[in-house]
């Protein structure tokens, strides 16, 4: 299935740290979104995010670096490249459709492969089951200490209060 792309809104946001001492802009995000037609019916993409490399300054004050919003996952034939792009739509009822994939229009086609999505929501998944396990591996660690401390409390009280 092919679309057409027919137009892209360009965004930046600078990050900074706080591990800079001037608190210096150390990079910055370049968010897209897509229009696109399929079948004479025009759809918006989700927004993606790109982190561009590190750099000191804003956003905007890119020099001759690089042309930032025309380097963006789909270059566009205004930028030199083709406006037709793969595209994809649900086997089934839109409704239908699992909370993980992100959908930029109701009817949830989308320029990017949703194969994609879901690699990455499985990375993320299991990233997060990870850092579960260690939370609650930490948590029974420290309900064991506080339960030992509370015991010993009550069993140095129980005591002291028989010798009076």
């Amino acid at each position: 299935m092919q679309c057409t792309i027919t137009d892209v809104q360009y965004r930046t946001e600078d990050w900074k740290t706080n591990s800079d001492r001037h608190g210096t802009t150390l990079g910055c995000y370049d968010y897209y979104a897509y229009d696109f037609t399929y079948t004479a019916t025009s759809y918006e993409s989700k927004e993606v995010r790109e982190n561009r490399d590190k750099y000191y300054g804003k956003c905007a004050d890119t020099g001759s670096v690089k042309d930032w919003n025309t380097q963006g996952p789909f270059n566009t034939e205004k930028d030199g490249g083709s406006p037709m792009v793969a595209c994809w739509r649900p086997a089934g009822d839109a409704d239908d459709i699992p909370d993980s994939y992100s959908c930029g229009n109701a009817e949830c086609y989308k320029i990017y492969d949703p194969q994609n999505e879901m690699v990455d929501a499985v990375a993320s998944a299991k990233k997060q089951i990870g850092i579960g396990n260690k939370l609650l591996g930490g948590g029974f660690a420290a309900a064991v200490i506080g339960a030992v401390a509370f015991l010993s409390l009550v069993y140095h009280c129980v005591v002291m209060c028989r010798a009076k």
